[in-house]
């Protein structure tokens, strides 16, 4: 006949802790009711009992933390109120919107140019969209970074590979596209 036990380590010792406390309560009834104490004593004595909280102490605590976060944001909100969400442009930059046509690379095509090539955090005076919170002022926080002295390095990269990157078979200096005939002047 196969057992239906489960084989768990776990679980058996589980079993053994309840029958060591069965055992135990066991032995404590026997002597304390051959000593002559009540089983109503020992019951009340047995009971541990939760801690009391105040709930009006623990709702004003409540509040005055959610008052500080509530705080908090209204300070932020302020530190942001501005008229402008945008910064002005630097004279520079406005007057290139006035030199030659988009069409020839100049006038409106250089200044959207140059606008795109700044950050959001000089064009704008907050985050203007909720997404922009994630990297805003992250320029500030990479000025602190130094790479590490002791990290691994890219040795390979920068001893294996020639200055000129990997030669393709397209390339119209080198490779099969050459006839032996044929020499490159360039």
């Amino acid at each position: 006949m196969a057992r239906s036990f489960p084989a768990d380590y776990r679980l058996q010792h589980f079993f053994e802790q309840q029958f060591e406390k069965e055992t135990d309560a066991r032995l404590r009834f026997y002597f304390d009711t051959k000593n002559g104490i009540p089983p109503q004593d020992r019951s009340k004595s047995a009971i541990v009992s939760l801690p009391k909280i105040n709930p009006m102490a623990f709702s004003l605590k409540k509040k005055n933390e959610e008052d500080a976060q509530m705080r908090e944001i209204v300070e932020q909100a302020r530190k942001y109120q501005t008229k402008e969400e945008m910064r002005q442009v630097d004279g520079r930059t406005k007057s290139v919107l006035y030199e030659g046509f988009s069409k020839e690379g100049r006038g409106r095509h250089r200044y959207l140019q140059q606008r795109h090539n700044v950050t959001p955090e000089q064009k704008y005076t907050f985050p203007f969209v909720s997404s922009w919170e994630y990297g805003w002022k992250i320029g500030e926080e990479t000025e602190a970074y130094q790479r590490p002295a002791f990290a691994r390095t890219a040795k390979v990269k920068d001893t294996f590979y020639s200055r000129n990157g990997i030669p393709t078979m397209l390339s119209p200096t080198s490779g099969p596209s050459l006839k032996r005939s044929e020499t490159f002047t360039g």
